[in-house]
């Protein structure tokens, strides 16, 4: 079972007589007495029980001789809530998707097993990730900060880092839920959509599949607005001679793809579009080969500014004695290289971080070159093996003549 298997990986690391405790998510208000929809569960909880509902919290004790229990406190709904809100798992259906040891209330927490958690415990682990709680969740997260806790964080960063097959075949899913998004996506750039338009059929496309969702606000950006990094106004029609760039991904069971791509709407780059994308292209084909245990993703920004110093000069846009000047270069790249990814789009893990296989993180140079109204990202998910890589998002059409090709065939 998923969330057992992970949970054990936990108390290989907890210490003798300690606790984690892991709240869930609740539901995060929008305005007036709207919640924001879908509900998306907090990572760390669903890691270790599967459930995708909001308000409860589990507790994994090991004792002084080794032994394990997990606890999970479910929320009870009030009688209004069950009206207004129908579903809420039993506690027999908790039990059967988590396989936890024991389910209780979450009102039972406060009524005896906080205090004596604490009694037979020598060191408490809380997650406090960042996760909106409220109500009796709050009341009872509030309590356990008011404790000398160590945060969970640090385990749970070893733990995600490596992902099983079964994370790793969620994120195949989820890139090939993003492929489908971009054939729509090019359909709809076909037919004069604007950004707007384009947005908002990916999020619905994902929202119809089974088990799917968005795993971030798809970034739509044509012409000049691709300049931006993270452009959400979606005001623009493409131009016939603009390219349109898509950064995207499906969630598919939790676990997120993320990719990028960049369209020409005519159907064909334009030689100053298709020198800028070969160049870009380029950066990012060496720069995978160069995704293998040992390094880090700080090695790999390094040697992405060396590259991209290099590509400046050619395109005629740095001097040759700038090649190495990182702030000459950040004009035109201004972003790092790569991201961890798995449960969340930013995955737990640092620069620093060794690369180890089954490890999963994005690989996306890009240059945005404001005087020309041309911004180029090109993203892919790669997975680290024990003699390299593998990139996961490789069916992915990504040369200038298969893109043409792709977007000719639609």
């Amino acid at each position: 079972m998923f969330a057992k298997n992970n949970r054990d990986k936990l108390y290989n690391l907890l210490p003798n007589s300690s606790i984690a405790i892991i709240p869930a998510s609740s539901k995060a208000l929008r305005n007036g007495d709207q919640y924001y929809f879908p509900f998306r569960q907090n990572s760390d909880f669903y890691y270790f029980t599967c459930i995708k509902e909001p308000d409860n919290l589990i507790v994994i004790y090991k004792n002084n001789n080794g032994d394990t229990k997990s606890l999970l406190f479910l929320y009870e709904p009030s009688e209004k809530e069950k009206i207004y809100d129908g579903y809420f798992l039993s506690p027999q259906e908790a039990l059967n998707i988590s396989g936890v040891d024991y389910v209780y209330k979450l009102t039972d927490f406060k009524k005896g097993f906080l205090e004596d958690l604490f009694e037979v415990s020598n060191e408490i682990f809380f997650c406090d990730n960042g996760a909106i709680v409220t109500g009796e969740l709050k009341i009872i997260t509030d309590t356990i900060k008011e404790k000398d806790f160590t945060p969970l964080k640090d385990l749970m960063t070893k733990i995600r880092l490596i992902k099983s097959d079964e994370e790793i075949k969620r994120i195949k899913k989820a890139i090939d839920i993003t492929y489908e998004a971009f054939d729509l996506a090019i359909s709809l750039i076909k037919n004069k959509a604007g950004e707007r338009e384009i947005y908002a059929q990916l999020t619905a496309f994902y929202l119809s599949k089974e088990k799917s969702g968005i795993a971030f606000d798809p970034i739509v950006a044509a012409g000049k607005n691709a300049i931006i990094l993270h452009y959400t106004k979606l005001l623009s029609t493409p131009r016939d001679n603009d390219m349109v760039l898509i950064d995207t991904g499906a969630e598919y069971d939790m676990y997120a793809g993320d990719i990028t791509r960049v369209f020409p709407v005519s159907g064909k780059f334009s030689d100053k579009q298709r020198l800028v994308y070969e160049e870009v292209l380029q950066i990012q084909r060496t720069l995978i080969q160069e995704i293998k245990p040992g390094t880090s993703i700080k090695e790999l920004n390094e040697k992405t500014l060396q590259l991209t110093g290099e590509a400046l000069v050619k395109l005629g846009l740095l001097k040759k004695e700038e090649v190495t000047n990182e702030t000459a270069i950040k004009k035109y790249y201004p972003h790092g290289l790569s991201h961890f990814m798995g449960l969340d789009v930013h995955d737990v893990g640092s620069k620093e971080t060794i690369l180890q296989p089954g490890m999963v993180l994005t690989c996306e140079p890009g240059l945005y070159i404001p005087e020309w109204e041309i911004g180029i990202r090109l993203e892919d998910d790669i997975l680290v093996t024990s003699n390299g890589n593998e990139n996961l998002s490789a069916h992915i059409p990504i040369y200038p003549e298969e893109v043409e090709k792709w977007m000719n065939v639609q």
